[in-house]
């Protein structure tokens, strides 16, 4: 049969991404990206915490399962939960425009 080939546009708008890693300290599970102050909450900003992306970025409440909360006014990045024992490296992948 026929391949057919399908372009999807990616959702970066001026096509410019920023990545900021972070720690998350043992038993906290907020850390705040100050470079990611005003980022542009959208399909393209990806939240990664010990190599899981997570799924559902909220804006607003707590973030539960498999949730993480967003806050573009702080840059604040709030995960459902903490490890008490083991600092977590991740990254935000965001842009500003």
């Amino acid at each position: 049969g026929a391949i057919t080939q399908i372009f999807t546009p990616s959702p970066v708008a001026n096509g410019k991404m920023y990545r900021e890693q972070f720690t998350l300290p043992a038993g906290d599970t907020t850390v705040t990206v100050p470079q990611a102050i005003d980022a542009l909450f959208n399909e393209g900003m990806t939240i990664v915490l010990d190599g899981y992306d997570y799924p559902v970025i909220i804006t607003t409440g707590t973030p539960i399962a498999d949730e993480v909360k967003f806050t573009t006014a702080t840059g604040a990045i709030q995960f459902p939960y903490a490890d008490a024992d083991n600092d977590r490296n991740g990254y935000i992948q965001y842009q500003i425009i």
